[in-house]
């Protein structure tokens, strides 16, 4: 905007609205719009939030009908981070991707301990992080506009004996971050590779029905994976678009 658009534009004078005066708030709101309609009118964009428009925008992002889903991994890989599955049985190691499509939650949560281990990972990647994403048979590929948190939760060395004689932990800590070095990833976006431990729990086609009532999840799937970034050695050889 320029110094004379400026100056031939004239500002409302200002009002001050006591609370609880509804009549004089809604003369406001309607003299600032006819204000700028008049002095912007390629630019004015007016968008009308009650409480039916709010719930019924959060029902269709956020279907109620739609619960989480949980399928166990075989790892996770990505350039700021490698999780690998050590024990085959999954009663001996767990090792498991949450779907949270809830308005609460909205994320992937992954989840990693060992059944006799001291300390636990996980890993959340926010719904709204996610730019791009591709399902296959084996694995879910997506590119993150931020670095996903890790967490790590260490088991308390306080001891006491059951009466069947054994040791085990009586308390736990709470979950700490840990803090990745900017130095050793690449810059946004981030990919990460999710392989799954079985090809047919969940299916590709049940998950990509998930994924499209999910509408960022929708829109990432669309879009599909775009680029090569950075991973660890340990990844796979191949990108997925050249497969």
């Amino acid at each position: 905007m320029t110094e004379e658009c400026l100056g031939q534009a004239q500002v409302p004078p200002v009002q001050t609205v006591a609370q609880g005066s509804e009549a004089d708030t809604q003369s406001l709101s309607d003299d600032l719009y006819k204000y700028a309609r008049h002095n912007f009118p390629n630019t004015v964009v007016v968008m009308s939030v009650t409480k039916e428009s709010a719930k019924k925008f959060k029902e269709n992002s956020f279907p109620a009908s739609l619960s989480s889903i949980s399928f166990h991994l075989q790892s996770v890989e990505a350039n700021f981070v490698s999780l690998k599955r050590t024990e085959p049985r999954v009663r001996e190691e767990v090792f498991k991707c949450k779907i949270l499509p809830s308005a609460i939650s909205s994320c992937f949560s992954i989840h990693r301990a060992k059944s006799d281990a001291r300390q636990s990972q996980r890993m959340i990647i926010q719904f709204s992080d996610i730019l791009r994403l591709e399902v296959n048979d084996d694995s879910i590929v997506m590119d993150v506009r931020e670095l996903p948190k890790v967490e790590r939760k260490i088991f308390s060395s306080t001891q006491h004996k059951k009466t069947t004689g054994q040791a085990s932990d009586t308390s736990k800590r709470k979950w700490t971050t840990e803090i990745t070095s900017a130095e050793a990833v690449s810059s946004a976006p981030y990919r990460v590779y999710d392989m799954k431990h079985s090809v047919n729990d969940p299916t590709t086609i049940q998950l990509k029905e998930v994924f499209g009532k999910i509408p960022s999840l929708r829109e990432a799937s669309a879009i599909g994976l775009y680029g090569i970034y950075p991973r660890t050695s340990s990844c796979v050889e191949s990108n997925p678009e050249e497969r």
